[in-house]
């Protein structure tokens, strides 16, 4: 199960838990079904109430194209309200292309009219 993984990890230190996702969606091409694996441990490390540096390097998730927009856009805004910026232009840019989507709006414009960044 991603949440008792991540949940061990995190005991150890927060940052192997980003280091997991990470190294996951690196090898999306050997994994079946990528999308489900990956979102299952973000969605397990942002319900674990990680610190800022089990999160660090979700913005790089932008890139993998499997996760469907619908279930990326969430965990991209919640992922963004705890994290300090890193990849902002790319993660606004592919919100932007669902401006019909409340959660994309807010994840591409951010607070103050700036876009929503997060490492």
């Amino acid at each position: 199960m991603p949440a008792d993984v991540v949940a061990g990890l995190a005991a150890i230190r927060a940052e192997l838990v980003s280091a997991l996702v990470l190294r996951l969606a690196a090898e999306a091409g050997a994994i079946e079904q990528p999308a489900d694996v990956v979102t299952g441990y973000w969605r397990a490390a942002l319900d674990a109430d990680l610190p800022r540096e089990g999160l660090v390097g979700f913005g790089d998730l932008v890139d993998l194209v499997q996760i469907d927009d619908a279930e990326w856009l969430p965990l991209a805004a919640q992922t963004a309200r705890r994290v300090l910026p890193a990849r902002a232009g790319d993660n606004a840019e592919r919100a932007a292309h669902r401006p019909d989507d409340r959660t994309a709006v807010a994840t591409s414009s951010g607070t103050g009219g700036r876009p929503v960044r997060f490492g």
